[in-house]
């Protein structure tokens, strides 16, 4: 048998409503005024009855086990899942990011952790969720894939801003009409660049004549490990 409210405890509530609400009398009931502000109050007591009700759900969250977790542990286990569920691109499915709505303690954990938000992978649709992980992933090294740039070239644009700390760059499915946007990238430093990557979709290969030498990231690529080209030609 569950327990009844003590009475303390609708005190407790009635102090978090709104204390302006009130009955309206029935012979007030039918001026047009007075009913209108009679809705706006009892709309007012409910959202802060909402409020609390929020209140308690996030004390209760803080009283489970998990919750006691030290947030750097909380935080590895989220690496983990990112490792197993990825967002799919054009569809509801938001992986490993689907901690973020559990409850604020983990989604404050997840935000507080840059390096979560730092793989760029397939999202080259959606140039708005890119925008949005870049800005989540601050100052960590990016590993970038960007497949399908066809139909989205402002995609390609958002890199050069962040290629100081891009750590892995794969740019597929490329085209003639990529090529300055392309130039502008690896005419830039890149000191946390280890792989690069070009590959273009044409019959006939794409011709970079200033890619190569010191002209590539100014020359300034020192943790550069591999660099793939495919149908990409450097006279």
């Amino acid at each position: 048998m569950q327990s009844s409210v003590s009475s303390d405890e609708f005190a407790q509530i009635e102090s978090r409503l709104d204390p302006s609400y009130s009955t309206p009398s029935r012979t007030g009931i039918h001026d047009h005024s007075t009913r209108v502000a009679a809705i706006y109050a009892v709309d007012k007591g409910i959202d802060a009855a909402r409020e609390f009700v929020r209140s308690l759900l996030t004390r209760r969250n803080a009283l489970m086990p998990i919750s006691l977790l030290p947030p750097e542990i909380l935080a590895w286990v989220f690496h983990l899942l990112v490792h197993e569920e990825w967002p799919l691109t054009g569809s509801r499915n938001l992986g490993w990011i689907k901690v973020t709505h559990v409850c604020r303690h983990w989604r404050q954990v997840a935000l507080d952790n840059s390096s979560l938000w730092a793989r760029i992978w397939d999202f080259s649709v959606n140039t708005k969720w890119i925008s949005e992980i870049l800005a989540r992933a601050k100052n960590a090294p990016l590993d970038i894939e960007l497949d399908g740039v066809l139909s989205n070239p402002e995609a390609l644009l958002m890199i050069p801003p962040h290629i100081s700390h891009t750590r892995q760059l794969r740019l597929l499915s490329l085209s003639r009409r990529h090529s300055d946007t392309v130039r502008k990238i690896y005419s830039l430093e890149a000191p946390a660049l280890e792989h690069f990557e070009l590959t273009d979709t044409g019959r006939t290969p794409v011709t970079f004549r200033d890619l190569g030498g010191d002209m590539l990231f100014k020359g300034h690529a020192p943790r550069l490990r591999t660099f793939s080209l495919s149908q990409v030609v450097i006279p």
